[in-house]
């Protein structure tokens, strides 16, 4: 693979954003936020139709799998900064 010419050619590989969400400031609005995504897709998924509990099933495993990720950022970011101490 070739290496970047200038800093211009690497600027997509930083996530400002993403990276934020997970500073203690952040973190906790993001997660209220998915939490309240959650019990809304929750009630859907125990009130809709075939094809809203469908969907609200598949939003609810998708968000799962969101928050085990988040976690897993998070304990790694712990490791990382608990090691350079």
């Amino acid at each position: 693979m070739a290496k970047p010419k200038n800093d211009a050619q690497i600027d997509w590989r930083k996530f400002p954003q993403f990276e934020q969400v997970f500073t203690e400031a952040a973190f906790d609005p993001f997660l209220a936020k998915m939490e309240k995504t959650c019990e809304a897709l929750r009630e859907v998924a125990a009130s809709g139709d075939k094809g809203e509990v469908a969907r609200a099933r598949a939003g609810l495993a998708a968000y799962g799998r969101a928050l085990e990720l988040t976690r897993e950022v998070i304990q790694m970011r712990a490791t990382s900064s608990a090691g350079g101490r």
